[in-house]
């Protein structure tokens, strides 16, 4: 389904500039990607980003790796979805949850760049699964000013060109209740039902390899 599909790969994005390069780990921001701003927050290993659908409005989601699930808010129906990591993918594809082991991501200086009026260290980033040797390459902009940060991400896939940046950064400013479902807030039976379309399922989580540093 294209809607699961544009929701997945934003959240994939977001949560491999996030656990390939962690610091800092709490921080407000503005996200923009394809042109849309919406807001964003972390806090270690919680990650919440707002989405615009269109027609089906605002959703919210909550990606906690830190309890091993997904959460989707639906404001304007005040629902949610939460999706549970199942213990059977999580021994079928253990490299969602530790990746480590299966995926080398290294970077290399490239060179320097202001970027929102931040001066930043722009680096090419290689990340390469050790089973297969596949690789997926892209540049990244680190802030020296924000405890070297990624605020842009700019990444090719099947010739198509994502570009991600992070404005408006404000560093330990996400606060817990950001991460947890409002009290008020009724459990939809699927993720059809949050968008008021009727029965697809959640989404799974993210790698979070460890970056390796080169200079050229």
């Amino acid at each position: 389904m294209k809607i699961k599909l544009g929701l997945t790969i934003l959240i994939s994005l977001v949560l491999c500039v996030a656990y390939c390069f962690p610091e800092p780990t709490n921080y407000t921001a503005t996200m923009v990607m394809m042109g849309k701003e919406s807001p964003y927050a972390r806090d270690g290993k919680k990650i919440r980003s707002e989405m615009d659908m269109g027609e089906m409005g605002k959703m919210i989601s909550i990606v906690r790796t830190d309890v091993k699930k997904n959460i989707m808010l639906n404001p304007a129906k005040k629902m949610y979805f939460e999706n549970v990591w199942q213990e059977s993918k999580m021994k079928s594809d253990p490299a969602i949850f530790e990746s480590d082991a299966k995926y080398k991501v290294d970077k290399v200086k490239i060179g320097a760049e202001t970027i929102d009026k931040h001066p930043c260290i722009k680096y090419t980033m290689t990340i390469t699964n050790k089973e297969t040797g596949e690789k997926q390459t892209g540049t990244i902009w680190e802030a020296t000013d924000l405890q070297n940060l990624v605020i842009k991400y700019e990444m090719t896939h099947n010739n198509q060109k994502t570009v991600i940046e992070w404005k408006n950064v404000k560093l330990n400013t996400a606060t817990a209740d950001m991460f947890e479902v409002p009290t008020e807030y009724k459990k939809a039976n699927n993720m059809m039902e949050l968008m008021g379309m009727g029965g697809m399922p959640g989404m799974s989580g993210m790698k979070r390899p460890k970056a390796n540093q080169t200079e050229e």
